[in-house]
């Protein structure tokens, strides 16, 4: 991977991990999930688990950029 592609690499996955942290601190259900407590969720917390989802699907290699923040 050459330098250019690599940076334009880190910078998407930093706007990810900002995304997912983002989504992860607005949920008001406190964790651990539970069924209970998914069932319990408002449509905005729904749309943030949602958000979630879909830009964790997006990171399936940043374990390998980010070990610390995966751990």
């Amino acid at each position: 991977m050459n330098n250019v592609v690599f940076k334009g690499t880190l910078e998407i996955c930093d706007l990810h991990a900002e995304r997912l942290s983002w989504a992860m601190n607005t949920l008001s259900v406190p964790r651990p999930f539970t069924p209970e407590k998914l069932n319990q969720l408002t449509a905005i917390d729904m749309a943030v688990v949602d958000q979630f989802i879909v830009r964790f699907s997006k990171l399936p290699w940043a374990p390998n950029y980010y070990p610390a923040y995966w751990s």
